[in-house]
């Protein structure tokens, strides 16, 4: 049965990648420049943010971008100093750094058009994924206290994520793992994977989230590239994947972040946990119902700091399940700030939970620094 798993995992390498630094909208992807307006900008310096949504690319990654036609706009040129402007800019004092989700690089037409077979590009996953973990760290070490390593994993092989992982937590010192939503067809509730959320939930990792371009949807709408739907939607897909495999409760000590607010999960509320416990929004949650599995997942900000979103997630989950993301290099940290700031949905007190708090009850290895 394991080698028949082996099997089925080798083919579906050709599905995604756990880790492909990749946008597949170009140009159009490259971070926006700074409003001049809201506060100022020697204000939005002050404090020891940390971010929990900051992508990096290390240069094995890039090359394979480059050899597939996918390095999007917002990735040429990036270097480690370019994010510590930023965070400097934003008074971001720590960045959580991955990879970034899955691209187009290994499904099963790029693979043909690029003479690939599944298992050289199972192979290229698995080396690769050391190569982006082993850069993620030393841009640690570089620059101590800056950036904090969310190792990719060489999914969909659970066996070799879980040498990888054991690799990044004891041998790199990483501070928690870096999962896309979806691999193909499966998404990570699937019972496939349930080797690795032992493995996650046995030693209490912190799992950063990010969506990729779903296999059900790609194209679906021409002219419409994917992060703007496709990405919230297989946000929401995952928290199903989850929820509809009692995930949340077989596996309580993985502590995992959504990107995006949830996706559209906040909008979708009563349809996934039903019309009654929608009604109980202001109140506690019945134990290990869906409204309480899903106040137990944490949730960024990164593109979605305006009132609709963020008002409608603090609703749903509660302030204490709010974390500050920003995408970088997608988004400008700055403008982030200033977004959450001006939204409405948080007073002083509030932001400074979002900016930090949070993230250091859920991190308190965290460097001194950033308090």
């Amino acid at each position: 049965m394991r080698q028949d798993r082996r099997h089925f995992l080798a083919g579906l390498a050709a599905m995604g990648t756990g880790m492909l630094a990749a946008r597949c909208g170009g140009a159009q992807e490259a971070a926006v420049p700074a409003r001049e307006t809201g506060p100022a900008l020697d204000q939005i310096a002050a404090g020891g943010r940390i971010d929990v949504h900051s992508h990096f690319t290390s240069p094995g990654w890039f090359k394979e971008l480059e050899s597939a036609d996918l390095v999007p706009g917002a990735r040429r040129g990036w270097t480690p100093a370019k994010t510590l402007e930023a965070m400097d800019q934003s008074g971001t004092a720590t960045s959580l750094i991955s990879t970034g989700q899955a691209g187009g690089a290994f499904t099963p037409d790029r693979l043909r058009q690029r003479g690939i077979s599944p298992a050289q590009a199972a192979e290229s996953i698995r080396r690769l994924a050391r190569e982006a973990n082993e850069y993620g760290t030393k841009m640690g070490s570089d620059h101590p206290g800056r950036f904090v390593l969310m190792a990719s994993l060489p999914m969909p092989d659970v066996d070799a994520s879980l040498r990888e992982l054991e690799y990044a937590l004891d041998t790199l010192k990483a501070g928690g793992a870096f999962l896309p939503t979806s691999y193909g067809d499966k998404y990570i509730g699937d019972p496939m994977f349930t080797p690795l959320l032992e493995e996650l939930n046995r030693r209490k990792v912190i799992v950063y989230t990010h969506p990729t371009d779903a296999a059900c949807c790609i194209g679906i709408l021409p002219k419409v590239i994917p992060n703007t739907i496709e990405y919230g939607t297989d946000t929401t897909r995952m928290i199903m994947s989850l929820i509809a495999n009692d995930a949340p409760t077989k596996f309580r000590d993985i502590r995992w972040i959504f990107s995006h607010a949830g996706g559209t999960m906040p909008f979708l509320v009563q349809r996934i946990v039903g019309r009654k416990e929608v009604a109980e929004l202001g109140s506690q949650a019945a134990a290990d119902s869906r409204l309480d599995q899903l106040r137990h997942f944490y949730y960024d900000t990164a593109q979605t700091a305006n009132p609709v979103a963020m008002m409608a997630l603090k609703q749903v989950v509660g302030l204490d399940q709010v974390v500050f993301g920003t995408d970088y290099p997608y988004s400008t940290m700055v403008d982030d700030v200033r977004g959450l700031a001006t939204c409405g949905a948080f007073n002083a007190e509030e932001l400074e939970q979002i900016y930090r708090g949070n993230v250091r009850r859920m991190m308190p290895q965290l460097p001194a620094s950033t308090t």
